[in-house]
């Protein structure tokens, strides 16, 4: 016996093959290829959280276990890396590809400044003293409430004071003391009274507030450096380590400097040495996140 479909349900099928066959091929290849970027985007997104879940999970495990501080961050630096997504703006490997050419196209190198085969991870940049910086470009999603800046440097030289990074709104900024080289993260602020005498937490500057790293810091050696703002709060990291954290630098304040802002820069003063992975996020990373990136292996 033949069947054959209700005339409504044929109709319907054959108004839908019209429509599909009415849609240029090229459309359907582009539709094709979106569809697979954005499966792959969460497909790596998942994976991500997974990383980051396990790696949340053990400081708990070191509670449970009883596990050394030792231990705990011996294990930490075996897992896989985890490379954090989550709000994440900016990223700048330094690394050169066969011709020379930086993987990120808005490095721009000014003066003396060295290609370097073997920075902390990958090729990285040499920044060779007075004169000598990278431009990085000007970028607005720097501007944020709460943001945190992550980067390895090391020195060749000690200078007397130096800026390691700047977009004067947010700066890196070392200075040696007697007893110890001091690294400073540093934001540009209005403050409540137009006065050039407003200081704030560890900074000195007119204008600035600021929290400062103490230690006994060797040249030739690489550091990873990362600065927080948390709301109200300063603080500052050294080889995932919290070195300073200041509750009350923006009592004074009525906003940011944000119309101050420049583009970004490394060195532009009397900094000699090698900055490599610098990354920022425009959230306040937590202490574990900023532990593991300090524990990062070459």
């Amino acid at each position: 016996m033949k069947s054959s479909l209700p005339k409504e349900m044929a109709d319907k099928d054959y108004e839908v093959l019209r429509i599909y066959n009415s849609i240029p091929p090229y459309l359907l290849v582009i539709f094709g290829i979106i569809l697979v970027v954005l499966i792959t985007s969460i497909i790596t997104a998942v994976e991500n959280r997974v990383q980051l879940t396990k790696l949340r999970n053990s400081i708990y495990e070191m509670n449970d276990i009883k596990e050394s501080q030792s231990e705990f961050e011996e294990r930490l630096s075996l897992m896989d890396p985890v490379f954090i997504y989550d709000g994440l703006v900016s990223y700048w490997t330094f690394n050169y590809d066969e011709k020379g050419e930086f993987v990120n196209k808005d490095v721009k190198v000014i003066n003396d400044v060295t290609y370097v085969d073997e920075g902390k991870f990958g090729s990285s940049v040499e920044i060779n003293g007075t004169g000598s910086y990278i431009d990085l470009g000007y970028d607005p999603l720097f501007i944020s409430d709460n943001i945190t800046i992550s980067f390895w440097v090391k020195f060749n030289k000690f200078s007397p004071s130096e800026n390691i990074i700047t977009n004067n709104l947010y700066r890196f900024y070392h200075r040696q003391n007697p007893e110890s080289e001091d690294i400073y993260f540093l934001i540009k602020v209005l403050p409540l009274e137009d006065t050039q005498t407003f200081f704030a937490c560890d900074s000195s500057w007119g204008g600035w507030v600021g929290v400062k790293a103490q230690g006994k810091l060797q040249i030739n050696e690489w550091y990873n450096v990362v600065g927080v703002k948390s709301g109200n709060n300063l603080l500052i990291y050294i080889d995932g380590v919290k070195q300073k954290e200041l509750g009350n630098c923006f009592e004074k304040v009525k906003s940011l400097a944000i119309d101050d802002m420049r583009n970004l820069y490394l060195g532009k003063s009397e900094f000699k040495g090698m900055i490599d992975e610098l990354k920022i996020w425009n959230r306040a990373l937590t202490s574990i996140e900023i532990k593991y990136l300090g524990m990062q292996k070459e």
